[in-house]
């Protein structure tokens, strides 16, 4: 659950270079490519992909060759009271929520016309943050649900904070590929060094491995 769509984009792509993940992208967006492609294989209109959300759902899983699969949810990629028919039933379902960077909407700012523009920013980030908080009460509620924090890189160069979040994802996904903990372009030194999970836990979360799972 993304409140952008370059930041939810940039999770995916982030996510999917692990071998037992899949992040499909934006499939619910009317102009995706991604979008138009799912669309097409599971034989369904826009229209029938938003009313028939676990008809969708069913016939785009039954495409993903990865041990864990998920989709892209945008604000406005579907109207709150369809958020509870996302998740099939028999399916084991993490929810991992993007959690939105506020843009400092209502400050004073010397310009004509700025009250007007920050408290439409304020407004904008209030929506986000009930519409995540929304998400993350949807059914099931025996679901898992895991956040991002706003400040987590999602390209680029790594930081411990980053890696960090990502065993959090992984362990609560539960994939443990020894040689795919750091799925960065330039991971911390200690991560990079580190070729099992063991070590990964012990270094981002300080935790000492206490047995094989």
């Amino acid at each position: 659950f993304a409140t952008t769509r370059p930041r939810g984009l940039a999770a995916c792509r982030l996510l999917s270079r692990h071998p037992e993940l899949n992040c499909s992208g934006d499939v619910y967006s009317p102009h995706s490519s991604s979008g138009a492609t799912a669309r097409q294989r599971a034989e369904l209109t826009l229209e029938q992909q938003r009313a028939e959300p676990v008809r969708f759902l069913r016939s785009h899983y039954a495409t993903c060759n990865r041990r864990v699969c998920g989709v892209l949810l945008l604000q406005d990629s579907l109207p709150l009271s369809s958020l509870h028919q996302l998740f099939p039933p028999h399916c084991s379902v993490t929810k991992l929520l993007l959690r939105h960077n506020a843009t400092g909407g209502g400050k004073a700012l010397p310009r004509r016309g700025a009250a007007d523009s920050g408290d439409a920013a304020a407004a904008n980030d209030a929506r986000a943050a009930a519409w995540l908080n929304r998400a993350s009460k949807s059914p099931p509620h025996h679901s898992k649900s895991v956040s991002i924090p706003p400040e987590t890189p999602l390209s680029g160069k790594s930081t411990s904070a980053a890696e960090s979040s990502l065993v959090e994802i992984f362990d609560a996904l539960d994939v443990r590929k020894e040689d795919s903990v750091c799925l960065y372009e330039h991971c911390t030194a200690e991560l990079a060094a580190s070729r099992r999970w063991r070590e990964a836990l012990e270094l981002t979360k300080g935790h000492v491995w206490a047995g094989e799972r």
